[in-house]
């Protein structure tokens, strides 16, 4: 089946366990429940396709086009999705669990309630994106895009979000308990009624305007840093003054 077109094919019920569907374009097929353990999907296209309840479990997918795809329910534990783009995609109650997201394209996925335990999604681009609810306990977020990403109620307890980018992210009664901070850019992030209880924050970079209220017990491993946050981080009369220069591409701009 290389190189084979199945664009809209309804391939509902087929056994497709242990094909070679290495460079097939399956644009807006039908592959709803289906099964591709054992595949070969080397620069498969699965743009638009309708693979809801489908199981890719452990299968390397990296660098493959899901865009606007729908993979809702799906099962994708231990996947590796480096580079892949998902752009788009529908992922609510998708479960990606210790799955290898590196450098990934999430933005303005819908991904309500997707599991992300312990999943690896260090330089990905998630900005954008809809993960209310998502279940993101001890998941690798180092360096990721996560800005104007809608994150309320999500279990963000033990997430490395490292150096990762926070612009405008709702975060409202989000769970981040233990989760690190550090260096991340939290520029106008909304954390109102999050359980923060001994969150590391080290060195945070950016931090004007966080609506914080009602988080507690934050940590940090210089805590001179944690008084700094009223003096420095929280005088917004003094971030007000760098406002004109602040470019919401690049949230590194106030640095």
């Amino acid at each position: 089946m290389v190189h084979v077109n199945l664009n809209g094919a309804d391939l509902r019920g087929a056994s497709l366990q242990n094909a070679n569907l290495s460079e097939a374009t399956l644009v807006g097929a039908n592959l709803e429940g289906i099964s591709l353990h054992g595949c070969t999907v080397e620069r498969t296209v699965f743009t638009q396709a309708n693979m809801q309840k489908a199981n890719l479990d452990g299968l390397h997918l990296s660098g493959l086009s899901f865009r606007k795809a729908n993979l809702s329910g799906a099962t994708l534990i231990k996947a590796n999705l480096c580079h892949a783009d998902m752009s788009g995609a529908d992922l609510s109650y998708a479960d990606f669990s210790e799955a290898d997201l590196q450098n990934a394209n999430l933005t303005k996925v819908q991904a309500t309630k997707v599991v992300l335990t312990s999943a690896y999604l260090k330089f990905s681009r998630i900005e954008n994106a809809n993960l209310s609810g998502a279940e993101l306990y001890g998941a690798s977020l180092e360096s990721a895009n996560l800005n104007h990403c809608r994150l309320n109620k999500a279990d963000l307890s033990n997430a490395n979000l490292c150096q990762a980018s926070l612009c405008y992210a709702d975060l409202r009664e989000a769970q981040m308990i233990y989760a690190n901070f550090s260096n991340a850019v939290l520029t106008n992030a909304d954390m109102l009624d999050g359980a923060a209880d001994n969150v590391l924050c080290e060195d945070i970079s950016i931090f004007q305007k966080v609506n914080w209220y009602s988080s507690h017990n934050v940590a940090a491993e210089d805590e001179s840093n944690l008084d700094s946050w009223n003096e420095e981080y929280l005088r917004l009369d003094e971030w007000d003054k760098l406002s004109d220069s602040f470019n919401p591409n690049d949230p590194w701009s106030y640095v």
